[in-house]
């Protein structure tokens, strides 16, 4: 069983990464959270405000508020997989208050159960992203390092009781490059880094033929020495996934996300020096831009 991690939001990954399940961690009363957040961006890939009714039809099926630690099977929406698996890691959050993030333990367990529960479902590729937000959460890179960690827990498992994984490929996503180095850190070879595939490419790969002896290949134009840079659909998704607005003040480092109110998703190319980042925009503009001022 590999584990990867991918640079990339899980709601942005390629279809040729299409993934039998995503794992999403919710709260026991599978109600969203309406601030910005992770539910929110749950809510929009998923498919807009009806996703709160078909939540709240799946809880009473499944017979009423969830145990922490508990999974349940979710119809995917509009997501690219065969289905949602919502996992209670928090408590209910009626009205106004929110439930504390859950501790390392609660979520390492509730990974490796997770798991078990897909792989009886013979799914053979798994996706999530950080799980385990909320009040007094742990931090965002030690969060994936307990998931990297959960899934080689459950393949020691598999092996200790001589049966097959069924999953192939857990992909843990994570669109911000520094959280994902410093996530590799902690890690080591328990997973190894790997970029989503870029649609283009997917497609040209599938399509490509062995030309019959003396046909010639089509005109292909060259690209503009000076073409500007923008980022890839992938990219831009992933973005506005995690990017927070520009902020002149902040220190920014290669392979950061930020939002410009005028250029939109951008990502940090390089560091010029302590005072200058290059930047490439969705708008494909490649600009030097100040930090940590």
């Amino acid at each position: 069983m590999d584990v990867l991690l991918v640079r990339s939001s899980v709601y942005a990954l390629p279809a040729t990464q299409r993934v039998g399940a995503i794992l999403y961690g919710g709260t026991s009363d599978m109600q969203l959270w309406p601030g910005p957040g992770p539910d929110t961006d749950l809510r929009e890939a998923w498919g807009g405000r009806a996703m709160s009714a078909a939540l709240e039809a799946e809880l009473e099926n499944g017979g009423g508020t969830l145990a922490l630690g508990q999974s349940l099977r979710v119809q995917p929406g509009r997501l690219h997989c065969d289905f949602l698996l919502w996992i209670a890691l928090k408590g209910s959050e009626p009205g106004a208050t929110r439930s504390p993030a859950p501790a390392a333990e609660l979520l390492r367990r509730s990974v490796v159960d997770a798991l078990r529960f897909v792989a009886g479902r013979n799914v053979q590729r798994v996706a999530m992203q950080a799980l385990g937000d909320g009040p007094g959460e742990i931090d965002r890179a030690e969060r994936l390092a307990i998931l990297v960690r959960a899934a080689a827990e459950y393949e020691e498992s598999c092996f200790a009781e001589r049966r097959p994984t069924v999953i192939d490929e857990v992909l843990i996503c994570e669109p911000l490059g520094t959280v994902l180095r410093a996530a590799q850190a902690k890690v080591g070879r328990l997973a190894h880094a790997a970029d989503p595939v870029p649609v283009a490419s997917a497609v040209a790969a599938a399509g490509a033929r062995k030309k019959p002896a003396g046909t010639r290949k089509p005109a292909v134009p060259r690209a503009k020495k000076n073409a500007p840079k923008g980022l890839s659909a992938v990219e831009a998704a992933s973005g506005r996934a995690a990017a927070e607005p520009y902020d002149m003040h902040r220190t920014y480092a290669v392979d950061d996300y930020l939002l410009h109110a005028k250029f939109g998703v951008g990502l940090v190319a390089g560091v010029v020096d302590n005072r200058a980042i290059l930047v490439r925009f969705e708008d494909g503009s490649e600009r030097k831009m100040v930090h940590a001022r």
